[in-house]
Parts: C-alpha cells; sequence; structure tokens
C-alpha cells in the first residue's frame, strides 16, 4: 500500500523469503524508507543485513521536501 502498485516479480521475491528475521527488517524498512527504490536496495541487502541509517529513513523528512532520495540529499 504505501508504494502503490509493485511489480509481480518483486512480490514473488518477498513471498519467497523464509527467514522471520529478514521478514522482521524489511517490514521495519518498509515502514521507514521514503521510496520503493531504498526499500528494494535494503531488501537485495540479504538476509541477516540491518543497514537502516541515516535520513534517507525519515519518511516525514522526505515529505516535507528535505529528505534523501537515492542517497543524495534533496
Amino acid at each position: 500500500m504505501r508504494f502503490g502498485d509493485i511489480a509481480p516479480g518483486i512480490v514473488e521475491a518477498i513471498y519467497m523469503i523464509d527467514d522471520l528475521n529478514t521478514i522482521e527488517r524489511l517490514i521495519l524498512v518498509a515502514a521507514n524508507a521514503p521510496t520503493l527504490g531504498i526499500y528494494l536496495e535494503e531488501m537485495e541487502a540479504g538476509e541477516g543485513n540491518f543497514r537502516m541509517v541515516g535520513e534517507r529513513f525519515n519518511p516525514i523528512e522526505s515529505m516535507l521536501g528535505g529528505g534523501y532520495s537515492n542517497g543524495e540529499k534533496k
């Protein structure tokens, strides 16, 4: 819902995840990543990674126009 329509291949990749820690991490990422692109970067990071740091994970700041997009400040 947060990112609108998602390509079927992405949805299938999410359904294939069977590690509960990875699923939990991606739920947190989905709640905090301001763009689908940032979410996909985290999804591709694989199991055992937890990198949600910095302003690029501040969805409120991004909505106000001062956040990060693709790692660069607007």
